[in-house]
């Protein structure tokens, strides 16, 4: 396996990762405690392979886990991955493994203090529409189409191109309260809800 740094996500953050002989990355936290993989699953149909995340401790114990293949429907490659710099997000945009909607960039955080996957385009409500930066601790920079939703304690201002998208400054931080079960990752969602039928 061979190590090499690079400026990741438009990056003002630089990571460590690993590219290992399968093709798998790896991204250690700053504080060296946890560790984020993205491997890549099988395109059952046409297309690139879609992608899985799994977050494990340095002792290897896996913490959660996300599969963005979708069969028999086409699913999601990551793109651009980082965590943020105070190791409590690991962020990362994906796009369509059979190259659909190439205007869309689908991001999504892990929390480490809840230790599950959300979509920030649901926490947004509003699809995300270009790559995303990090900013100091855990400021997120992105794009996404206009709305006319008023998002409060989001920075938002218009990105003046004609294309009607607005770039949006987030603190992190600030959005911890709608991480709930309803932004979610689907996939995601839809497993815990099996858990609980199983409970019963």
């Amino acid at each position: 396996m061979k190590s090499r740094f690079a400026s990741v996500a438009l990056g003002l953050l630089v990571a460590v990762i690993s590219d290992g002989a399968d093709g798998r990355r790896v991204f250690r936290s700053p504080d060296g405690v946890l560790i984020a993989t993205i491997a890549s699953s099988k395109q059952m149909i046409y297309g690139i392979n879609p992608s899985r995340i799994e977050i494990r401790d340095r002792k290897g114990h896996l913490l959660a886990e996300r599969d963005h293949s979708f069969y028999p429907s086409q699913g999601l490659t990551v793109e651009n991955a980082a965590w943020t710099k105070n190791s409590a997000f690991f962020v990362y945009s994906a796009e369509q493994s059979g190259g659909h909607q190439p205007w869309a960039h689908p991001t999504f955080l892990f929390s480490r203090k809840k230790k599950h996957f959300y979509s920030l385009d649901e926490v947004l409500k509003a699809p995300i529409s270009g790559p995303f930066q990090l900013k100091s601790r855990q400021t997120l920079v992105t794009e996404v189409l206009h709305d006319g939703t008023t998002r409060r304690g989001i920075v938002v201002k218009d990105k003046g191109d004609g294309s009607g998208a607005q770039i949006l400054t987030i603190k992190l931080d600030q959005v911890g309260g709608r991480l709930n079960q309803e932004t979610l990752s689907t996939d995601h969602r839809d497993r815990l809800a099996k858990k609980e039928e199983n409970k019963n």
